[in-house]
């Protein structure tokens, strides 16, 4: 599971019904990392060597009808926490999402 992959269906008429997998890897000679997309379905490799890009309005790959938004995953985030709302502060924070997800999805 990765928590910094963000796949977004960017034209529903080019859905195909693949299979996909990211693969991560460093750049050649250390560095930066890199992510290719491996289609599972046909065997063909649609992305490599792409960096991860933190950037909103960077242009993220669309293969297929989906866009692969693959960013650095934020070091140590583990909780949303909500402090305070309209009535003041909370003491002790209460949880600042939904609980249905409990796939490792941070509370």
């Amino acid at each position: 599971m990765t928590t910094n992959l963000f796949p977004v269906v960017a034209d529903p008429l080019l859905l195909n019904g693949h299979y996909y997998q990211i693969i991560y890897f460093p750049a050649p000679g250390g560095g930066e990392t890199l992510w290719r997309l491996h289609d599972l379905t046909s065997g063909t490799i649609r992305v490599d060597n792409h960096p991860l890009v933190n950037d909103p309005l960077y242009p993220h790959p669309i293969v297929d009808g989906i866009q692969f938004i693959v960013t650095n995953a934020e070091p140590g985030f583990n909780s949303f926490q909500v402090t305070a709302n309209a009535a003041g502060p909370l003491n002790p924070p209460e949880q600042g999402c939904l609980a249905f997800n409990n796939n490792g999805f941070p509370f």
